[in-house]
């Protein structure tokens, strides 16, 4: 912990003289409320009988723990988009380009992605990767409470059309026409097109579209921004 913590706490600059102290007392229960690895081994060298940390502390630190609590990675606050940009079609999913893109894009605004897919994404600061760690009752309750669902043409996209009309379903070589979403307040992407569901008798598309490219990202943000309220705390 740096020094500078240490003064703001009233505690005594020295870690070494605050080490001692605190071995001295031996505490019964020290709990991380960090979980970072300096944090866990300081608890662990304080002389506590026992240590308590969290389930989303970085790996490693979770070894020096004598009881681990579990905690949800995400809650409904502060606002997020749903990102579900993987599906098994072929040229359907989006680039990891894409998706990092995107997320930087909605900043400070978190955007979860969820899927499954074994790519590795290197996520910015304000996205939470979900990929492969969420069951369908999960998924379910993450359409419910997100602010927005963007989604490539697949389940999930038919799951959310049944549940909100503030979702982005993307086309490539599919007819949203023939195969929804079904829900007239929904939006649509086609060959670089936005339209709503309400109105796509009166759109004109094209019967074989193209992949959605980092450049569609902004008409998109422009779309979702107004819709999304940004949380102060982040801004």
């Amino acid at each position: 912990m740096p020094r500078g913590e240490f003064r703001g706490l009233g505690a005594p600059k020295s870690l070494l003289t605050w080490l001692k102290k605190t071995q001295a007392i031996r505490p019964d229960l020290a709990l991380d409320f960090q979980g970072a690895m300096g944090s866990a081994l300081t608890a662990k060298i304080s002389g506590a009988k026992e240590v308590c940390g969290m389930s989303t502390a970085v790996v490693g630190a979770s070894w020096l723990y004598d009881c681990v609590a579990r905690v949800d990675r995400l809650d409904a606050h502060p606002p997020f988009v749903l990102l579900h940009p993987f599906a098994r079609g072929q040229d359907k999913s989006l680039s990891n380009t894409v998706i990092e893109e995107f997320c930087r894009s909605l900043a400070p605004t978190r955007v979860v992605v969820v899927g499954q897919s074994h790519r590795r994404i290197n996520t910015p600061e304000n996205c939470v990767d979900l990929t492969r760690q969420t069951s369908l009752l999960q998924l379910i309750w993450l359409i419910r409470v997100a602010r927005f669902v963007v989604s490539v043409e697949s389940g999930p996209m038919h799951i959310a059309a049944a549940l909100t009309g503030n979702l982005l379903s993307i086309h490539t070589w599919t007819d949203p026409h023939r195969i929804g979403p079904y829900n007239p307040d929904a939006w649509v992407w086609k060959h670089g097109q936005l339209a709503r569901v309400g109105e796509l008798e009166t759109v004109r598309s094209r019967k074989y579209g193209r992949r959605f490219r980092r450049k569609d990202v902004a008409s998109v943000v422009e779309l979702i921004r107004p819709l999304v309220p940004i949380d102060p705390m982040a801004a």
